[in-house]
C-alpha cells in the first residue's frame, strides 16, 4: 500500500462521512434549500468517485499479493457511492412527494379528492419504476467493474503460465543436452574398453612369441 493510496483512502472516508450526515439532514431543510443540498451532495459523490478511480489506478500497479484485497476495497467503495446515489434519489423523491401530496390535498375539493389521489399514486408508481431502472444500471456498472478486475487477474495468471511453460522448455532443453552428453560418455567408455582388450591381446601375443623364442628354440 502506497502513501498516495492511504491519502486518497482517508480523503474518501472523510467525504463519505460528510455526505452521510448531509443526506440525513435533507428532510429537515426548508423546501427551497433542498435542491441546493442535493446539488452539493452530488458534487461530493463526484469527488469521492474520482478518489476511487485514483485508488483503482494505484492498485493496478501493485504486486499481486497486495492487489486483490485493495481491489475488493475499491469495489466496496464504488458500491457505497452507488447506494448513496440511490438513497439520495429516494430521499428527494419522498420529500417532493410529501410536499406535492400536502399541496394537492390542500387544494382539492371533497368531490375531486379521489381523482387527485389516483394521480399522486400513479406518479409514485412511476417514480418507483424509475428507481428500479436506476438500480439495474448500478448493478450493470458494478458487474462491468468486476469483469474488468477478472480480466486483469486472468492476464496475470496467463503471464504466470507462460513463464512456467518457458521454464519447462528450458528444462527440456537441458535434459536433451544431458542425454547427448551421457550417450557420448557411454560411447567413449565402450571404445576405451575395446581398446583395452586389444592392447591386452597384443601383449599376450608378444609374451607368447618371446617365450617361444627364448625357451622352445
Amino acid at each position: 500500500m502506497t502513501q498516495e493510496f492511504d491519502t486518497n483512502d482517508e480523503a474518501y472516508n472523510k467525504i463519505i462521512s460528510q455526505l452521510d450526515s448531509s443526506l440525513k439532514n435533507i428532510p429537515n431543510l426548508p423546501y427551497d434549500d433542498r435542491d441546493k443540498a442535493r446539488d452539493q451532495f452530488r458534487l461530493g459523490l463526484a469527488e469521492a468517485e474520482e478518489l476511487v478511480k485514483q485508488m483503482e489506478l494505484e492498485v493496478r500497479g501493485m504486486p499481486a499479493s497486495h492487489r486483490e484485497p485493495l481491489q475488493k476495497r475499491c469495489r466496496t467503495y464504488r458500491k457505497n457511492l452507488k447506494d448513496m446515489e440511490v438513497e439520495l434519489s429516494r430521499v428527494m423523491s419522498t420529500v417532493v412527494h410529501a410536499a406535492d401530496r400536502n399541496r394537492l390535498l390542500g387544494e382539492i375539493s371533497s368531490e375531486g379528492q379521489k381523482d387527485r389521489m389516483k394521480v399522486v399514486n400513479t406518479t409514485e408508481r412511476l417514480n418507483n419504476t424509475s428507481e428500479k431502472i436506476k438500480r439495474a444500471k448500478i448493478v450493470a456498472a458494478d458487474t462491468e467493474v468486476v469483469g474488468a478486475d477478472i480480466i486483469n487477474e486472468l492476464g496475470t495468471q496467463r503471464d504466470k503460465i507462460q513463464q512456467a511453460l518457458d521454464s519447462l522448455r528450458n528444462i527440456n532443453k537441458s535434459l536433451t543436452k544431458g542425454k547427448i552428453i551421457v550417450s557420448g560418455m557411454v560411447t567413449r567408455m565402450k571404445f576405451n574398453k575395446a581398446l583395452m582388450w586389444i592392447i591386452i591381446a597384443i601383449l599376450v601375443i608378444v609374451i607368447v612369441v618371446v617365450v617361444y623364442y627364448q625357451w622352445i628354440r
